[in-house]
């Protein structure tokens, strides 16, 4: 059986705290988490345009593009096992 990997202070226990955070959420709840998503997003693309550009980025700038890139992977991955994973009722 394959092992989960989990990031630093993740664990089934979490990530099952999470699933259910998403499976009881309202639809409104939901689109406003969305919105939330999309502006981080927005903040990676627009550090990654910045360095395709040719502009260095500064080394906090640089670490908050890598935990952008994290987050997102990680709440794609998240709301993916949400929608399907079976329903405990």
């Amino acid at each position: 059986m394959k092992e989960d990997k989990f990031p630093p202070g993740w664990n089934t226990e979490r990530v099952q705290q999470v699933l259910a955070h998403y499976e009881e959420q309202t639809e409104e709840e939901a689109v406003t988490e969305d919105e939330a998503t999309f502006e981080d997003r927005f903040r990676l693309q627009e550090l990654l345009d910045r360095q395709d550009q040719g502009v260095e980025l500064s080394s906090e700038e640089r670490a908050e593009a890598e935990g952008l890139v994290e987050l997102v992977e990680f709440l794609t991955l998240i709301r993916l096992r949400s929608k399907t994973a079976p329903s405990t009722s």
